[in-house]
């Protein structure tokens, strides 16, 4: 793993992180705050989105990068019962296009 600089986003975003012990185990995931969720989590980033619209609406904020989350999450164990880790970050592109492109054009 290497140190990768986390850009600043108000509007938050969603991550993939893989375990450094047990490379074959992933989570997908949102946050405000990706800094400080990596440490909570001691894993490492393999990738995260950002482009969020931002608005004051926390809750709403909230709702648009569950939303995201949830899709890719989907969209990866639909091809892939237990998807490693490259499967769910490939799975990201076909998630994107075909589910939230327009809704989320900034992504």
């Amino acid at each position: 793993p290497r140190d990768i600089p986390v850009p600043h986003d108000i509007a938050g975003y969603i991550y993939l992180i893989v375990s450094i012990k047990e490379p074959q185990v992933s989570y997908i995931g949102q946050t405000r705050r990706l800094a400080r969720r990596l440490e909570n989590h001691n894993k490492g980033l393999k990738a995260y989105v950002v482009g969020f619209d931002h608005t004051t609406d926390k809750a709403y904020n909230r709702r648009c990068r569950e939303q995201v989350e949830h899709a890719w999450d989907y969209t990866s164990r639909r091809f892939h019962r237990s998807p490693t880790p490259q499967q769910v970050l490939d799975s990201w592109e076909t998630t994107y296009n075909n589910q939230l492109r327009h809704q989320y054009p900034n992504l």
